[in-house]
């Protein structure tokens, strides 16, 4: 079957999304939190960034993610998201617009396409497929792509792993905008995509893959002391003078993206370099190491401790409100194309 292809001519505005996940760790910070600070100074055109509190229940208990949602939206306005630049809002604040668009997008979409989202395949534990794993974790490529829709989203900023997944939200617009559009006007925005490299902060020990939270020893935490930075740093997996892997690359990337000069960073790469050519230095960049992530929480937990809850919902309140209203815009325009407008 061809689907036509409709754009709608919309202001540029650009969205992303943050799971609320706990404790933080330094690689959440870089590769998710820091991106949408960058963002306000790249994109020309207004910014929304949601805390997935829904997203968070497809592999969390009700109670984590009511507990942590409030968390991740202080750490974005503590790495300096400016909220006259960029609403902040929580996904469960547009949640019955968003899950109503999302129904309509199932109707469109089927499971052996969604069983080829590559993604998912990361998301699958143990001994799971994609014919046992729960529906909210199977379908949220759908959920993704209401996100987006719901809030007529023309730019995502994306990494080369979630290229699938703005993919499948594409087309499933232009599957609705060819069926129910009769003006040819578009009924929901087709969006583009922002490229962003996709970064992956390795634990400190290989075995233990991506850094994340539920393994709190390989991984360096935002709440993280002083002390405790050094004593798992100390313990951080090298490699031999002149040879190199994934997990202490990672490590000098970590250095260098937490470098806050040219000087900072040439002596990182200094230190890589040193160690390539077969010198003896891995001492010298755990010292190094330790202190730019020392130097960094410092400031970032200052940053933190001094932004009040209720600054934070606020926020929160705020960015809410937008949200519901084009949220709602969206919705009449979708239902009025479906001939179901409310009596």
């Amino acid at each position: 079957i061809g689907y036509v292809s409709i754009m709608i001519r919309r202001e540029p505005k650009a969205l992303t999304g943050v799971r609320p996940t706990g404790e933080l760790t330094i690689g959440n910070y870089l590769g998710a939190i820091q991106p949408v600070v960058n963002m306000q100074e790249e994109f020309d055109g207004p910014i929304g960034v949601f805390v997935a509190d829904i997203h968070g229940l497809t592999d969390q208990e009700p109670k984590t993610v009511s507990a942590t949602r409030l968390v991740a939206a202080r750490a974005l306005l503590a790495a300096g998201v400016d909220t006259s630049r960029t609403s902040i809002y929580l996904q469960s604040q547009i949640e019955n617009q968003t899950l109503y668009l999302a129904n309509l997008f199932d109707r469109h979409t089927t499971p052996a396409e969604l069983e080829r989202v590559p993604t998912l395949k990361d998301k699958l534990k143990n001994d799971q497929s994609a014919s046992n794993v729960n529906l909210s974790l199977f379908r949220y490529p759908v959920l993704m792509a209401a996100d987006i829709a719901i809030q007529d989203a023309t730019h995502v900023p994306v990494g080369e792993d979630q290229l699938s997944h703005l993919e499948l939200t594409r087309r499933l617009v232009r599957r609705f905008n060819t069926k129910y559009d009769a003006t040819s006007d578009g009924i929901l925005v087709e969006p583009k995509s922002l490229a962003r490299k996709a970064l992956r902060i390795a634990a400190l020990n290989a075995r233990d893959g991506k850094m994340s939270k539920s393994r709190p020893k390989s991984a360096i935490l935002l709440r993280d002391s002083a002390d405790e930075v050094a004593k798992k740093v100390r313990k951080a997996q090298t490699a031999l003078p002149g040879e190199m892997n994934d997990t202490l690359d990672s490590h000098f990337m970590v250095a260098e993206l937490l470098s806050t000069d040219s000087e900072d960073k040439d002596e990182v790469l200094n230190l890589k370099k040193a160690h390539l050519d077969g010198e003896m230095v891995m001492a010298d960049f755990k010292n190094l190491l330790t202190d730019r992530l020392n130097d960094f929480l410092t400031d970032f937990r200052d940053r933190y401790e001094n932004i009040d809850e209720k600054d934070v919902k606020l926020a929160l309140a705020e960015g809410g409100e937008q949200a519901r209203d084009k949220a709602n815009e969206v919705t009449h325009r979708v239902r009025n194309s479906l001939g179901l407008d409310e009596l």
